[in-house]
């Protein structure tokens, strides 16, 4: 049996279930990162921490994101339709960027601390 043929046979909500799970582990992992080691490690450290995290989010996830064309490099201003909260892990999976979010984010708890570690 292939690994696909395994991953179909699963039982969907032991899969949904075991993913969720995951999921919140790696978030309460990434807020433990942002509150305990980002104020210790350099910025060049942090956007890699933010960019690693940001990728295993996806394969945790099961998404695979995909780059068309040239990525610009040095400074540069992306302005992108945002039309998912995913928008954020597939940008940040592939090159770490700096977000603006609105003024209410800073009001959220435990999130807020986690946005403003990744450098929103």
């Amino acid at each position: 049996m292939t690994a696909a043929a395994g991953a179909r046979s699963r039982n969907p909500l032991r899969v949904r279930c075991y993913r969720f799970a995951r999921t919140c582990v790696h978030a309460v992992e990434g807020v433990g990162t942002t509150v305990l080691v980002f104020p210790l490690v350099s910025p060049a450290r942090r956007r890699e921490l933010v960019k690693r995290w940001s990728a295993r989010l996806l394969r945790i996830l099961n998404i695979e994101a995909r780059v068309e064309g040239e990525v610009a490099t040095g400074n540069v201003l992306l302005v992108a339709n945002h039309i998912s909260w995913l928008d954020i892990f597939v940008l940040n999976a592939h090159h770490p960027v700096r977000f603006v979010a609105k003024s209410e984010i800073a009001r959220w708890p435990i999130l807020s601390q986690m946005v403003r570690g990744a450098g929103t």
